[in-house]
């Protein structure tokens, strides 16, 4: 039997977990984020070749046309809707900026605060921005905490549109321990039980080992605080202060995150930095909340 995963950077370790869970079943993986034009042909065989193929729900707008959703249930012999495991409420402060394809950069590579860009954007000086990154009076008026309850009724929507549903258990995880390094990058615990959770779906046999026989793939990428406040008011048994870029092996404090931030947005232009989602509501609401 052989089963096909077509996901975000979930795709590869969800594959592998189960291949190790399951050695009797051939487990592949695509990964939708590194396509290109050039893969049709290697994907598509992928696809018909395999059994079953668990996939992430994909926009038809998708630019690789051979791994959106209706091509999937057309091509393949049997499909299931994977839950696209995305939580906002931890890391509210997370934005992009930059046209699609030629993100700006932080020291966190794509990822950015949107405190500390709308802080510079706005004429704010370095430290007043470190301090607004910390200030839960001002994450409050800012919308930060309304996240939380809009992500898990989102996640829970999407869970319950899903062949496969995970919200219960990442909802168990999440006042339990951290299960995301940023927004959309699982712990491997986090991982280790979705992967269990479709191989109970698919009705195979599973070894008995742990999440620790696994490597933190994730903590190749980003790493994103999780703020006091946000510990504080959704009563967290754990808080992240530390930043880091992915590839890196050092890890960042606060202040000099901030401080590396303003010395690259120097060389931006200004007309590449607002190309944010919501810029003009999100510098309303910021200009409201000082």
């Amino acid at each position: 039997m052989k089963v096909l995963f077509i996901a975000n950077c979930h795709a590869k370790p969800l594959s592998i977990i189960c291949n190790t869970l399951c050695p009797s079943i051939a487990f592949d993986w695509v990964e939708v984020n590194r396509l290109s034009e050039a893969d049709r042909e290697t994907v598509t065989a992928k696809i018909e070749n395999a059994d079953s193929v668990l996939y992430y729900p994909i926009s038809d707008r998708w630019p690789q046309d051979f791994v959106r959703g209706a091509t999937i249930r057309e091509k393949a012999k049997a499909s299931l809707v994977l839950t696209n495991v995305y939580f906002g409420g931890l890391h509210p402060d997370i934005t992009l900026t930059g046209k699609g394809g030629a993100r700006l950069q932080s020291p966190l590579a794509d990822y950015h605060s949107r405190i500390v860009l709308m802080s510079y954007l706005n004429g704010l000086d370095a430290s007043k921005a470190l301090q607004l990154v910390n200030d839960s009076a001002f994450a409050d008026k800012f919308g930060y905490l309304q996240v939380w309850p809009d992500s898990l009724a989102e996640l829970k929507k999407r869970s319950n549109e899903a062949d496969i549903r995970f919200y219960d258990e990442f909802e168990e995880m999440l006042y339990e321990r951290l299960p995301l390094f940023v927004v959309n990058h699982p712990v491997t615990h986090l991982l280790f039980l979705y992967a269990r959770k479709i191989l109970a779906h698919l009705g195979l046999p599973v070894l008995s080992l742990t999440a620790d026989c696994f490597p933190q793939w994730m903590l190749s990428n980003a790493v994103f605080p999780v703020f006091p406040y946000i510990s504080e008011t959704f009563k967290l048994p754990y808080s992240v202060s530390l930043l880091k870029a992915p590839r890196a092996d050092v890890f960042l404090e606060m202040p000099d995150f901030v401080n590396q931030c303003y010395s690259l947005y120097k060389g931006y232009k200004r007309e590449e930095m607002v190309v944010m989602d919501k810029y003009a509501e999100w510098k309303t609401r910021f200009l409201a909340s000082l």
